[in-house]
């Protein structure tokens, strides 16, 4: 047998390779684990809390694997069975450190996902979830400020709190006392609260939203000592997302807790280079664009955001940290050059068409082009591009098309049903791919706003009749032609 042969120490070189392993990790686990000091050799940046705790789990998964590898090798060499020491030790072993390796980077990718549930709970104390001016807010102190917001809270018979405030510290804070007291958020987003139907029972107060008849205005002064600890939040609790009402009434649209934690993790799977950096943004939080991109993806992925909101493309100067820019075509069409960028390393646009000539001037004046996001408060993320203004879309993981794509018809992890309607005519380039080619209704975009065509004409119709309306833009022709000849050429 292999056991007493000759050359028996040869076939006891696995074992003792997979005990030295063993050995050597365990004996890390008493100072810096193995997995630990790799990780921080192969990142640039610093590891957070999380990702300490989670390389101690690695290094205890890598001893159990030792043990069980070693194990079955030396029981080949005692069994006597050459072909089974060979098929083993020469090939088999090699598949299962390769699917260990895969096992340990597909967890990676969701245990370091904070879930909504852990976003006070979990992570570390310390956390810089915001960065005012060069000073950091931690998550301690979010924490305390959601604890005096909820205690608040919870002496206000209500089911549904509107929230109008867009200052992102604040918007966070009542959001998260919000959802952790089992109440309903109502995100006004491009309307003032007191215009929703149905209005919210109660609203924080913000400067400058006028709140709903018979709705409780709740003070969002958040200073004090922590008044409660906050209760985890509930996977399937719902916020309320109000469309921009350019389309006519302000649309409701119901999102679960849950499906905006598969969507930041959807958004983490697209775009892994965010992991990496701080989060600068144009957009406000009150619409879902923003709301994803802006509170949930920072969230799940410990991201530091940099406050206050970028207003104007001078505000760049004030981004000093790597960081990623999400932002809309508006803003990136009058970027100026000469505002220092030399921290902005990734750069996301959406809520519109950024257009290839504007796509080509982000490129130039940053060296990185800007991606793209497609979707709807509706669906949730829809489909990538790694350049804005160029290429063509790319369905996003766990999205496909049913039927025939040009029905717009689609299956996506991001709705209560699983499925869900395109508002927007597409043109099928590949079997994940496709371009815009623009609403299957009357509805055109001015600067990120829809504004319905059929809602003009009702309400140029309902003024003025047909030849009122006729003869006064002939008139204005005439003026026209009058004071330039060459107009119409």
């Amino acid at each position: 047998g292999l056991l007493l042969s000759e050359a028996s120490l040869a076939f006891w070189y696995p074992v003792f390779v997979n005990l030295a392993l063993l050995l050597a990790f365990a004996a890390s686990l008493f100072g810096t684990p193995v997995a630990e000091a790799v990780a921080r050799k192969l990142s640039k940046e610093p590891l957070p809390d999380a990702g300490i705790r989670y390389c101690r789990k690695v290094t205890v998964a890598w001893c159990i694997f030792f043990i069980a590898n070693g194990g079955v090798a030396a029981a080949t060499v005692l069994s006597g069975n050459r072909a089974a020491w060979l098929l083993w030790n020469g090939c088999l072993s090699y598949g299962a450190i390769g699917l260990m390796m895969g096992i340990e980077y597909l967890v990676r990718r969701r245990v370091m996902l904070l879930k909504t549930s852990d976003w006070m709970n979990g992570g570390s104390p310390d956390d810089v979830l915001f960065l005012l001016r060069d000073t950091p807010i931690t998550r301690s102190e979010i924490r305390r400020r959601g604890s005096v917001l909820a205690a608040r809270l919870s002496v206000v018979p209500c089911r549904t709190v509107g929230i109008a405030e867009r200052d992102p510290v604040k918007f966070l804070t009542e959001l998260i006392a919000t959802l952790a007291s089992r109440r309903t958020p109502v995100l006004a987003g491009g309307n003032r609260l007191a215009s929703l139907e149905p209005a919210p029972d109660a609203v924080w107060a913000a400067e400058g939203a006028a709140a709903p008849a018979g709705s409780a205005v709740i003070p969002s002064e958040d200073g004090g000592d922590a008044a409660m600890d906050l209760p985890p939040i509930s996977p399937d609790a719902e916020l309320l997302l109000f469309t921009s009402g350019t389309t006519g009434k302000p649309k409701p649209v119901r999102k679960i807790v849950r499906l905006l934690d598969r969507e930041a993790e959807m958004v983490s799977e697209i775009f892994p280079d965010l992991r990496r950096l701080a989060v600068a943004s144009s957009v406000d939080p009150l619409h879902l664009y923003g709301l994803t991109f802006t509170v949930w993806v920072p969230m799940a992925l410990g991201l530091t955001r940099i406050v206050p909101r970028l207003e104007v493309p001078e505000d760049l100067a004030s981004v000093t940290v790597p960081s990623a820019i999400i932002s809309s075509p508006t803003f990136l069409r009058y970027l100026d050059p000469a505002v220092p960028h030399d921290a902005v390393r990734f750069i996301l646009s959406a809520g519109g068409k950024l257009g290839s000539e504007a796509g080509a001037r982000v490129k130039e004046i940053f060296g990185i082009p800007a991606s793209g996001i497609y979707g709807s408060t509706e669906t949730g993320v829809v489909a990538f591009t790694r350049e804005a203004g160029r290429g063509d879309a790319e369905l996003a993981p766990g999205v496909s098309f049913i039927g025939d794509p040009r029905d717009g018809r689609i299956r996506t992890p991001l709705t209560e049903t699983g499925e869900a309607s395109l508002d927007d005519r597409i043109e099928p380039i590949g079997p994940r791919t496709f371009r815009l080619l623009g609403r299957r209704d009357r509805i055109v975009k001015i600067a990120e706003e829809r504004v319905s065509l059929d809602e003009i004409e009702k309400t140029v119709l309902g003024r003025y009749d047909f030849h009122t309306v006729t003869q006064r833009f002939w008139n204005w022709c005439k003026v026209i032609s009058c004071c330039d000849k060459e107009y119409f050429a």
